[in-house]
């Protein structure tokens, strides 16, 4: 699979030649009624993905936000292993193209392991709290995963009473 990281002024003009899947990031809603890329038969589909860009030491409402979180980022994965046999790109895109997105970008390419492995130099203002979660989620899924394989296997192993 392709990955191709985009801001959204480059997603507007995206008009895909192979089967893709655009991945939205940002903070408002109503910014995603002005970033619409060509409708093509390529374009499976556009997932959006809400949350705000905050600074914790220049907000007054930091707790009234929504960050980007091991929630989100379990949504993530999931949407992308949804649709990952049935496309040949995919298009990660935020505001400019230099934080979020490559963020994203990075931490799906170690899990799925696609071989992009320039991506941490050639995006190094890649926000690495994303990066982090999004590896971290991926870690307490497969650690559940595994743990609930070996409670099938051997019910000694079990946390049930």
């Amino acid at each position: 699979m392709d990955l191709e990281v985009l801001s959204h002024s480059e997603t507007m003009r995206l008009s895909p030649k192979t089967k893709t899947i655009v991945f939205r990031f940002g903070d408002d809603k109503k910014l995603y009624e002005f970033f619409k890329p060509d409708r093509s038969d390529n374009l499976i589909g556009i997932k959006d993905y809400i949350y705000d860009f905050v600074d914790s030491g220049n907000s007054n409402n930091y707790l009234n936000v929504k960050h980007f979180d091991n929630e989100l980022a379990e949504k993530i994965l999931f949407d992308l292993e949804e649709y990952i046999s049935g496309i040949d790109k995919l298009v990660i895109s935020s505001e400019r193209g230099q934080s979020s997105a490559p963020a994203v970008a990075m931490f799906i390419n170690d899990i799925f392991g696609l071989g992009y492995d320039n991506l941490k130099s050639y995006f190094p203002k890649a926000n690495k709290d994303i990066y982090r979660i999004g590896m971290e989620a991926w870690d307490r899924r497969t650690f559940q995963e595994w743990w609930g394989e070996i409670c099938e296997r051997d019910k000694y192993f079990s946390l049930e009473k």
